[in-house]
């Protein structure tokens, strides 16, 4: 990858310091209407982890100060992590149940909960679900004690620190290009290069249509990389104390999933559609 540190960062929107990675979403009135922070959402597919009769698999953490134990369950940005994650898990189930009944002296404990961990990873699904939807099941009742924890993929964290021109970036990275200019005053302004349809402000998961952005304009000087964490892009959506011109700007953006997202849900349509149209026959 092409080196991405001359064109600079300004991390925009990033605001508070950043939690992490994980987002219960208790979140403040909403600057813009929940409507229209839904529609934002709902184009970006995510990728969770789900037992055959639907449910969430998640890793139960110690409650603070005697507090219950929270679930927390996997988003992932890749269809291809959440895979490699779950056969991951399948081989290390497999294995440490083995070893376990390999033993001359078994622990029927250790093999009843080492059978149930083999069993639960066996019938793990990846379920795609629209950002939309985990953000209204975040702020539900039925999440009160579960927290969502996101899951970039690599290649992505590497861009957004090369970016950033640090050794880590604390979250699921969000990339769109700025130019920077002069008005007639010669007061220094910022602008954004926006879709063709709609006129919105791209906002990507992955760098490189930032690149291919870049590779449109003849004077490459005055462009800045941004990049900022999907988790405070959502946080900023549902802030109400922000400045109006911060919220015209979030209206005026639009995520754009990754490529590896929009080819599987463009075959999960074009296979629905197959379907629909044998059973119309």
């Amino acid at each position: 990858m092409k080196s991405l540190v001359r064109f600079g960062h300004r991390m925009l929107l990033a605001g508070a310091a950043i939690a992490g990675t994980t987002m219960g979403l208790n979140l403040p009135a909403w600057a813009l209407p929940e409507e229209v922070i839904l529609q934002k959402l709902e184009t970006v597919p995510m990728y969770m982890l789900i037992t055959d009769d639907g449910q969430p698999i998640f890793a139960s953490v110690e409650g603070e100060n005697g507090e219950e134990p929270i679930g927390v369950t996997g988003v992932f940005v890749s269809p291809s992590d959440a895979e490699n994650l779950v056969l991951a898990r399948r081989e290390e189930a497999k294995t440490l149940l083995e070893a376990e009944q390999a033993k001359a002296n078994q622990d029927p404990a250790a093999i009843s909960i080492l059978t149930e961990q083999y069993a639960l990873w066996q019938e793990a699904n990846i379920l795609p679900i629209g950002l939309d939807r985990i953000y209204q099941f975040a702020q539900s009742d039925d999440a009160e004690n579960l927290t969502f924890k996101f899951f970039p993929t690599v290649e992505q964290l590497e861009a957004a620190s090369q970016v950033i021109e640090n050794d880590s970036f604390p979250g699921v990275p969000l990339f769109f290009l700025s130019i920077q200019s002069t008005d007639e005053s010669g007061n220094p302004i910022t602008t954004f290069p926006t879709l063709e349809a709609g006129g919105q402000i791209p906002i990507f998961f992955e760098v490189d249509p930032i690149l291919e952005q870049i590779q449109g304009f003849e004077n490459q000087d005055n462009l800045s990389i941004n990049v900022m964490a999907l988790e405070v892009f959502i946080s900023k959506l549902a802030n109400d104390d922000l400045p109006e011109d911060e919220q015209n700007f979030l209206k005026e953006m639009t995520l754009i999933p990754a490529e590896e997202s929009a080819l599987l849900i463009q075959q999960i349509i074009e296979s629905t559609s197959g379907e629909s149209g044998s059973t119309s026959e």
